[in-house]
């Protein structure tokens, strides 16, 4: 029974017959799959990937990180230009120790701009800002130990001064991960 194109119909071309029941089916399937991926979206966006704000509290390797506030300037203390083609930016931060007494590694701390990365210069404008507070190189915390300190990045004054981002690298097992803080100035 050979039919011509013109007298075909949309159920003729079907490989699966249009009934109610593989309908049924293919509408659960469907639902399913949806809900997985508004699931998994929201996960992602909410959860694996937030962005945190000044003043909110974030939890990462065992510490609990607050950053109060951020500051963008070209000039120290006594209102003197510190570099003419740099401007730092500098945030001032609470950290605290969740775990056993270990050592803070700062250097996972960045600050970006598009893709400029830049790590933290503290040691080398310690005297420069010291109006903001207390600038470390190397952290070491006992357990429920906090400590209040400001990190110094030094960074390219050409850049949009309102898109920088601090970024704190956590591992999740062997694996890296970026969390954001969002800086206002």
């Amino acid at each position: 029974n050979i039919k011509h194109i013109s007298n075909l119909k949309v159920g003729d071309l079907c490989v699966i017959p249009p009934n109610t029941e593989h309908k049924f089916i293919i509408n659960i399937v469907g639902s399913v799959l949806f809900v997985l991926f508004l699931f998994g979206s929201y996960k992602f966006v909410f959860v694996t990937n937030k962005s945190y704000k000044e003043g909110q509290s974030l939890n990462a390797n065992g510490y609990t990180i607050t950053i109060h506030e951020s500051y963008y300037t070209d000039k120290d203390y006594a209102g003197r230009i510190v570099s003419d083609k740099s401007a730092f930016v500098i945030v001032k931060m609470t950290i605290k120790n969740n775990m056993q007494l270990r050592e803070v590694d700062l250097q996972k701390f960045h600050v970006m701009n598009g893709v400029n990365d830049y790590i933290t210069t503290a040691k080398m404008y310690e005297t420069e800002f010291q109006d903001f507070g207390k600038s470390l190189q190397a952290l070491e915390l006992k357990r429920d130990g906090s400590q209040d300190l400001i990190m110094v990045f030094k960074v390219d004054k050409n850049l949009s001064k309102n898109r920088f981002v601090l970024y704190y690298q956590e591992f999740n097992g062997d694996k890296p991960h970026l969390r954001k803080i969002k800086l206002k100035y």
